[in-house]
């Protein structure tokens, strides 16, 4: 989840009026964001599986990249848009991804008709949500996405502050 703000909507969505399994993940970071914490006056009290894009960027047919991102790199990624000041540059957040949003992918892929689809994450390539994504985002919309993110890996971290910067740089670089 971007938003920890989300965790009660789900609590509810799953076990009422029935038991279902479910696996939250979201930093308690999030809930102090300024960012996050504007998302709760702007969207009506419920969960979203998808969210388009929320901030005014260039008229729909002069968007070039769709970004389709889950969790906290969309905090990063909108940041890091407003710092250079691309607004050809679209942000979609998958808030859910089992079952998988089929057509709220393909309305946001529909809705920019020029545009390249991208899937950004901060995990590394093999331990993130990349190889889940990849072929039901082909599904949804026929277009393949292209990743962002960190190479392949064996470890979840790389055990050196400055090497995980300059990993974070190289995504924010490579998405705009």
């Amino acid at each position: 989840m971007s938003c920890g703000y989300f965790f009660f909507f789900i609590i509810f969505h799953y076990f009422f009026p029935f038991y279902k399994k479910i696996n939250a993940f979201f930093l308690s970071l999030s809930l102090s964001l300024s960012a996050c914490l504007e998302l709760t006056r702007r969207f009506p009290h419920r969960f979203q599986r998808v969210i388009p894009e929320t901030e005014e960027i260039a008229a729909d047919a002069d968007v070039e990249k769709v970004i389709f991102c889950s969790g906290a790199v969309y905090y990063d990624l909108l940041e890091e848009r407003t710092k250079v000041g691309n607004d050809k540059v679209a942000l979609v957040r998958v808030e859910q991804l089992a079952p998988f949003p089929f057509d709220y992918v393909q309305e946001n892929v529909d809705k920019y008709p020029k545009a390249s689809v991208f899937w950004a994450q901060e995990e590394h390539k093999n331990a993130g949500a990349w190889t889940f994504i990849q072929k039901r985002v082909h599904t949804a919309s026929g277009k393949w996405p292209t990743y962002i993110g960190r190479p392949t890996a064996a470890a979840p971290a790389t055990g050196y502050a400055w090497k995980h910067k300059q990993q974070s740089a190289a995504i924010m670089q490579e998405a705009f």
